[in-house]
């Protein structure tokens, strides 16, 4: 990066309309789960009964954010001098100064490839959370995978890979011009 270069990684929209598609279609799969739970056996129905709820419970919030992140017209990551600012997902950290970042590393999380972040005053991040919801999730992926933030490039016009390569030169940058 260049000394003033913001690099703008904006939402690929295909991809946000198909994963909507995608959560109405579980909509409908948990309605039918729950519509015909009695015609399942005994064993079939520990099994259908939750997975219905979820989908039901689920879909429409997933839905929503979808719809929202295609319309949303801000770019979904932003890489600059000051840090990088994620707007990609439901439980973004929004701006990370480069200054706060530790560490970044790759993790297989359920077949994906993710970035990971350590941050130098994680909670700090926590308690400033704007939502309970983020305030969970963030303590949730800490307590599970022992990072402070996951970034994926789910809904990125961009690879994880290239991504990541981004993230490590901007680090390397800022430490070397400290």
């Amino acid at each position: 990066m260049g000394s003033a270069e913001v690099i703008e990684i904006p939402i690929d929209k295909q991809k946000v309309m198909l994963l909507a598609l995608v959560q109405i279609i579980m909509g409908f799969i948990g309605y039918w789960l729950l519509q015909n739970y009695s015609t399942f056996d005994n064993n079939l129905r520990y099994f259908t009964l939750p997975c219905g709820i979820v989908f039901i419970i689920t879909a429409p919030l997933f839905v929503i954010f979808f719809i929202y992140k295609f319309f949303d017209k801000s770019p979904g990551f932003i890489i600059s001098n000051e840090g990088i600012t994620d707007n990609s997902s439901m439980t973004s950290h929004g701006f990370i100064p480069w200054s706060e970042i530790a560490e970044i590393g790759e993790k297989q999380i359920v077949l994906r490839s993710c970035i990971t972040l350590l941050l130098k005053n994680q909670q700090g991040y926590i308690d400033n959370a704007s939502s309970g919801y983020k305030r969970m999730s963030w303590n949730s992926t800490y307590k599970r995978y022992g990072v402070d933030a996951i970034i994926t490039s789910g809904i990125l016009k961009c690879s994880s890979t290239k991504l990541f390569v981004m993230l490590k030169t901007g680090l390397e940058n800022y430490n070397k011009g400290k």
